[in-house]
C-alpha cells in the first residue's frame, strides 16, 4: 500500500504535534522506534493498527475541527476553534543516550574491500518532554511532563569479499557517519 509523504507515521506525528500545541489531552502515544528526520525529536507519534493507536480528547467547553493539508511530501495540520486559551511551550531536553552497535556484513559479489552502509547507526535517547501552558500575560499555569525512550538503531556496514586481480589488498577504509545528535535541549514556544 502507498502511503502519502512520510506514510501514515507522517500523518500521525502532524496530528500530534498540532494537538500537543493546540492543549488536547495526550491519552494515548508513542514515539518512533528512532527519531524521524520531519519532525523535531519528542513531538512524533507512530500508529501500527491495531496494537499501536493515538487517542487524543478535547479538553475544551467548545468542538474543535482537525484541519489537513498534503501537498508535494509536505504535512500540515490545524486545530481550529472558537477562542486560543493558552500559548504552549514544548521542552525537550535528553536525559540519557545510548551508543549504537555496528553489524558488518560480508559480500562476495562487491569488490575486496568496497564497503556499503545499509543503514546508518543512530544512537539512543531517553527524553524528557515537557509541555507548558501559559496564560495571556506570559505566566505559566501548568506543566505536564512525558519521558519517552529512543531506542539505539545499529549501523550495518556490508563490505565486499571478491578478489580480482587490481584488488588483492583491502583499502583503508572511510570513516562511516552515523545519523547527526539531536540537540540535548530545545525549547520552542506558540
Amino acid at each position: 500500500m502507498d502511503g502519502i509523504a512520510g506514510g501514515v507515521c507522517q500523518i500521525s506525528s502532524t496530528l500530534f504535534a498540532a494537538a500537543f500545541f493546540a492543549g488536547l489531552d495526550v491519552l494515548e502515544a508513542e514515539v518512533h522506534s528512532m527519531p524521524s528526520h520531519y519532525i523535531g525529536l519528542g513531538l512524533d507519534a507512530t500508529v501500527v493498527w491495531p496494537k499501536v493507536t493515538m487517542k487524543l480528547r478535547n479538553p475544551y467547553d467548545f468542538p474543535v475541527v482537525l484541519h489537513y493539508e498534503v501537498n508535494s511530501g509536505r504535512v500540515r495540520a490545524e486545530i481550529l476553534g472558537a477562542r486560543r486559551l493558552y500559548k504552549i511551550g514544548f521542552e525537550r531536553r535528553i536525559i540519557r543516550d545510548r551508543a549504537f552497535k555496528e553489524e558488518v556484513r560480508t559480500d562476495d559479489k562487491m569488490k575486496l574491500g568496497e564497503r556499503k552502509v545499509e543503514q546508518r547507526g543512530q544512537r539512543g535517547y531517553t527524553v524528557r518532554r515537557r509541555r507548558i501552558f501559559f496564560d495571556k500575560e506570559g505566566n505559566e499555569v501548568r506543566s505536564q511532563y512525558w519521558t519517552v525512550v529512543y531506542p539505539p538503531t545499529t549501523m550495518i556496514v556490508t563490505i565486499g569479499t571478491k578478489k580480482t586481480e587490481d584488488a588483492t589488498e583491502v583499502p583503508e577504509p572511510k570513516p562511516l557517519n552515523p545519523m547527526p545528535d539531536p540537540a540535548t535541549f530545545h525549547r520552542i514556544i506558540q
